[in-house]
């Protein structure tokens, strides 16, 4: 057991739970009778591993038959004071991959995991504690898979976050988040292969064209069309997407910043991550093209509205004129043009006040999108006369504009028209 204690000394807790499981678990080696077989009833010792590939992009998971829920890999000490050894052990076992390593030798997360009554092999089990020590695995994701029958029914590489989700085990979830947050990034996220696609995918008549839509852009337009540009966003999506975005926040090309945006929509992860990601993304945000790809490629679950749309009322009373635009953008969707966020959504609108001519074209199309759902709340907004012109009247130009907007609807915003009096 001394080779154990001197592992578990080593280790530098990350939070004040691990400092105490770290003085528990020294104390059951201290106190307990076999803490490192099943022999003790009460608590006992237990390896796990959390196994990623060599992109970081995709952890192994396998499904256990007793749980009925993906699972990391992992097993019981069974007298073994190498736990390291033991989580190689049980990866291999329990997967069938055979080349598997360890990141680095130390341990890399503690638990103490509760393990209720249940039947393994015909016998019955009591509830007691695991006192695990998982260790941070490494393994190329291309070598063939296999189950262990006894153990598990399916072993697959799992993106981080999908391997986080464990509904039958919420306490194991808030486990793999942690795991996942300390998963090292590769060495650096390498956009040499990313900027020669989209150079070759450039068009000269096109780029010609993006200049003209976004006059006075201090980033290098290249000239790809947002076919192509959805496709790679895709293709980031399902890669290492967080190194991308590391990499991509402050690059001085205007399609980096376009795939950085639609990336940061469209990744898979928490709502909580995805709008840090975009907080920080923002001042790097200088065009309108940037903000509004960025802002069509949300699509959040019913479950994660209320939080966009709370970071997005506070993006709109900004004084940063993309922040500001940006969260004007976001409170036009139909989806906040209803209870409960409509009057508030007016509310902001309503408000509206900045010189910018950005934020005020993004006003104006916002209240003309606006008007299709709530029109008479827009129309009380114009009746006010609260408005800059040309905000107000622009409002007034695109409601007009509008193919969805009836011809009665159209002449009530026009008759609210601001005309300057002639000198």
């Amino acid at each position: 057991m001394d080779k154990l204690r001197e592992t578990l000394l080593r280790y530098e807790p990350a939070d004040a739970r691990e400092a105490r499981d770290r003085e528990v678990m020294l104390l059951a080696l201290d106190t307990q009778p076999t803490p490192l077989t099943r022999d003790n009833p009460i608590a006992h010792f237990t390896a796990s591993a959390w196994i990623v590939n060599p992109a970081r992009t995709r952890v192994l998971m396998a499904f256990h038959n007793i749980f009925r829920t993906w699972s990391w890999t992992g097993g019981h000490a069974d007298g073994e004071s190498d736990l390291l050894a033991v989580a190689l052990r049980e990866a291999r076992e329990e997967t069938g991959i055979a080349d598997v390593r360890p990141v680095r030798e130390g341990i890399y997360s503690l638990e103490i995991l509760p393990v209720p009554a249940h039947v393994k092999r015909g016998r019955q089990v009591s509830p007691h504690l695991h006192l695990n020590v998982t260790f941070l695995l490494e393994a190329d994701d291309a070598q063939p898979l296999r189950a262990k029958p006894d153990e598990n029914s399916d072993v697959a590489w799992l993106p981080p976050d999908e391997a986080a989700e464990n509904r039958e085990e919420p306490f194991m979830a808030v486990i793999y988040r942690k795991l996942n947050a300390r998963i090292p990034r590769p060495a650096g996220f390498d956009l040499a292969p990313v900027v020669a696609r989209l150079r070759e995918a450039s068009d000269a008549e096109y780029r010609a064209l993006s200049e003209k839509l976004s006059p006075g852009l201090s980033l290098e337009v290249l000239g790809v069309r947002m076919p192509m540009l959805r496709a790679m966003a895709k293709e980031l999506c399902r890669g290492d997407w967080r190194g991308f975005l590391e990499a991509s926040r402050s690059a001085p090309v205007f399609e980096l910043r376009m795939l950085h945006g639609m990336v940061l929509g469209g990744a898979k992860c928490a709502m909580e991550e995805r709008l840090c990601g975009i907080d920080g993304f923002l001042p790097f945000v200088d065009n309108w093209a940037v903000c509004d790809g960025l802002c069509s490629s949300l699509r959040p679950k019913p479950a994660e509205r209320a939080a966009l749309f709370d970071f997005a009322c506070a993006c709109a009373g900004s004084d940063a004129e993309f922040r500001k635009r940006f969260g004007l953008v976001v409170l036009m969707d139909a989806r906040y043009a209803q209870p409960p966020y409509v009057d508030r959504v007016l509310d902001v609108y309503r408000g509206f006040d900045h010189p910018g001519y950005y934020a005020r074209m993004g006003a104006a199309w916002g209240l003309a999108t606006l008007y299709l759902r709530a029109r008479d709340g827009v129309l009380d907004i114009l009746r006010a006369g609260a408005l800059d012109e040309f905000t107000h009247n622009k409002a007034i130009q695109k409601i007009q504009e509008s193919y969805r907007v009836s011809p009665e609807d159209k002449a009530l915003a026009k008759a609210l028209r601001r005309r300057k009096e002639r000198s």
